[in-house]
């Protein structure tokens, strides 16, 4: 009976997928729920198996947490949270920071690349 899943792709998904396809095989196989338990216990097996894997993840997952630390260290003021009851005020705040956020990545990028194209001119003289 072919059930339309890939078994193969399995090896190489990553964990958002991982968590997609858990959600549809539980909505649409609510009797058979047992098999997220096997996905799962593939994956936990791969994780333990692959030292690639595992680099791959926390890689990503260093990533994710230097971005809140950054994101962090931008908000300021009532630890963090927003004061607005109002939704679209919590939507202006939230894209303010972004924008804020975005502008200090631009400045550091602009900055060191004058930085980087001084020191590239200063070698060639």
């Amino acid at each position: 009976m072919e059930s339309g899943i890939n078994w193969e792709s399995l090896n190489h998904v990553n964990l958002n997928e991982y968590n997609n396809l858990a959600k549809t095989l539980w909505n649409f196989f609510p009797v058979c729920g047992f098999l997220t338990e096997i996905i799962k216990t593939l994956f936990i097996l791969q994780y333990v198996d692959d030292l690639e894997l595992r680099q791959s993840i926390e890689k990503q997952l260093s990533k994710i947490e230097q971005s809140q630390k950054f994101a962090k260290a931008i908000a300021f003021g009532n630890n963090q949270e927003f004061s607005e009851g109002d939704k679209q005020m919590q939507d202006i705040i939230a894209n303010c920071r972004r924008l804020i956020e975005n502008m200090v990545i631009c400045w550091n990028y602009l900055y060191l690349t004058q930085k980087l194209t001084e020191l590239n001119t200063q070698y060639r003289k």
